[in-house]
């Protein structure tokens, strides 16, 4: 189920799931287009730090240790 959150403006869905194929490569498209690789790895040389790099490329924290840990960035 997706739920339109009006308060913080987003849409989410409460179960935690994705829906199918489609979405999961459209998420990793959206992570690719707002965090690219590149620029990823120069922010996390110069700062090491989740919380910051995610302030660099304002994406939530979850976010951002998604695409680090995908990009194997995290040990």
């Amino acid at each position: 189920m997706i739920v339109d959150d009006e308060e913080s403006q987003k849409l989410f869905r409460i179960d935690g799931s994705l829906s199918d194929e489609k979405e999961r490569q459209a998420n990793h498209f959206a992570a690719a287009l707002i965090m690219p690789k590149k620029a990823v790895g120069e922010v996390w040389e110069k700062l090491k730090d989740v919380d910051a790099c995610a302030k660099v490329f304002s994406v939530s924290v979850d976010a951002m240790s998604i695409r680090l840990s995908n990009l194997d960035f995290l040990d």
